[in-house]
């Protein structure tokens, strides 16, 4: 949150990218008995991409090339873990890390209870009704920065965020039919890009881009267009149940029933068994 860095005379980064011990510096002048520097949430598997974001920021690689070996668990992977629980051990990460989702992390930021944000794009949307409707405090102003790494890696961004369309079975012909046209219409480029814009989503499509009149949101978007997007897998038969074996290692680390090494090396072990099977 800007206002909180300026207040403290720390300025930020006109480049909209950090290295890992300028967020730390910037974190420690900023948090203070009413404010947490950062939050991490490992409740569930809501926006888990932005927990693997920060497992990557030592320059680990999720998988190999075709995804049939996982190999987050490298030393990288381990150094990324284990700086984020350093933050912690720090006191500058929001307490409750097992415990808490994403909505509980965007909750502290609506508050003004939080220094740095993980998030996706549709915050700033989020941000702007919340104003309208006092659920935001009015100081609360987002600046946004791209993934925050160790120093000499090249920021990656994850995705497992996309949206669309699905029909299930339907024996009603009519019903179907309405379906279908539903899905059409809601598919029209100019409808693509009126969602996209209520929601400050990011289109696949030429056709569904629209202007973004968030000054701030339009300099981060930018950024982030131009960084490499880790495929973590999603077409995946089994990603879902990936899903639900890596929230519980992140939970382990940050409750310090695993190590790092341990978490990650439990995690890869199970993803590794999914991905062998036929």
């Amino acid at each position: 949150m800007k206002p909180f860095f300026e207040k403290k005379g720390v300025t930020v980064p006109k480049d909209r990218s950090w290295t890992w011990n300028e967020m730390k510096d910037a974190l420690k002048k900023v948090a203070d008995k009413n404010t947490y520097g950062i939050a991490y949430f490992a409740k569930n598997e809501q926006a888990d991409q932005l927990m693997v974001s920060n497992v990557l920021a030592a320059g680990a690689q999720w998988a190999n090339k075709d995804i049939t070996e996982y190999t987050v668990n490298s030393s990288e992977g381990v150094e990324a873990l284990s700086f984020m629980l350093s933050l912690q051990e720090e006191g500058l990460v929001a307490p409750g890390t097992a415990t808490m989702d994403v909505n509980g992390n965007f909750e502290l930021f609506k508050q003004g209870k939080l220094a740095i944000l993980n998030h996706t794009s549709p915050v700033y949307g989020d941000l702007e009704a919340g104003k309208k409707n006092g659920a935001v405090d009015p100081s609360v102003e987002a600046f946004g920065i791209i993934p925050v790494v160790k120093e000499g890696v090249t920021p990656r961004i994850t995705v497992t965020g996309e949206n669309g369309y699905a029909i299930f079975k339907q024996d009603d012909p009519e019903k179907k039919k309405m379906a279908v046209e539903f899905v059409k219409f809601l598919t029209q480029p100019e409808n693509i890009k009126a969602i996209n814009k209520a929601t400050y989503g990011i289109s696949a499509r030429k056709s569904g881009t629209y202007e973004i009149t968030n000054k701030d949101a339009a300099e981060v978007f930018e950024q982030l267009n131009k960084l490499e997007i880790v495929d973590l897998g999603k077409n995946k038969a089994y990603f879902s149940t990936l899903r639900q074996k890596f929230y519980p290692e992140m939970q382990a680390a940050f409750l310090k029933a695993k190590s790092p090494k341990q978490a990650l090396d439990d995690f890869v072990k199970n993803a590794n068994e999914l991905a062998a099977k036929k």
